[in-house]
């Protein structure tokens, strides 16, 4: 069956994996090249004697370290998104996460839409003793907006039938 209405939330991801893995790589050789001339220069230079150079390229290290790890969080959310359809008279809620999809059915006839109260609160779709959140993707600003859209898109959907 086609969906009526659809609706699909995602990250805004600037850079292509490729472009990411090469953006990396530069900061990594950078940082290090500064650090080891930054260490080499002090190893030679008479006042310093080269106490404590060696702690430069370390801390480099840590912190291109961090850089990966928080790159590595972004790369593994990239692709997260929440797709809605209207399918007939039920409403299919797919949220992904990571590696993690979720499917949940609704009746789009029993599907109440509460807007968010206040500003960070996402939206939330309640029907036939389930209850879910959308919206993450949306920027805070607009999610009453979308709350409204998802309404008269239930409401037809109701007509319909």
């Amino acid at each position: 069956m086609r969906a009526s209405r659809e609706w699909l939330w995602k990250r805004n991801c600037s850079l292509t994996p490729r472009q990411f893995v090469h953006a990396y790589v530069l900061l990594f050789a950078a940082s290090l090249v500064v650090a080891l001339t930054c260490a080499l220069s002090m190893m030679l230079h008479p006042h310093y004697g080269g106490h404590g150079a060696w702690l430069l390229p370390l801390f480099a290290l840590l912190e291109l370290a961090a850089v990966a790890a928080a790159f590595l969080y972004h790369a593994r959310h990239a692709t997260d998104r929440e797709h809605l359809a209207l399918l007939g008279n039920r409403l299919l809620v797919e949220r992904i996460e990571a590696e993690r999809i979720e499917q949940i059915w609704m009746d789009a006839c029993r599907t109440r839409v509460q807007a968010p109260s206040t500003w960070g609160e996402l939206i939330r779709l309640e029907g036939g003793g389930v209850a879910v959140e959308v919206g993450r993707h949306v920027p805070p600003s607009h999610r009453r907006e979308l709350a409204q859209e998802l309404r008269e898109g239930l409401r037809t959907a109701a007509l319909v039938r």
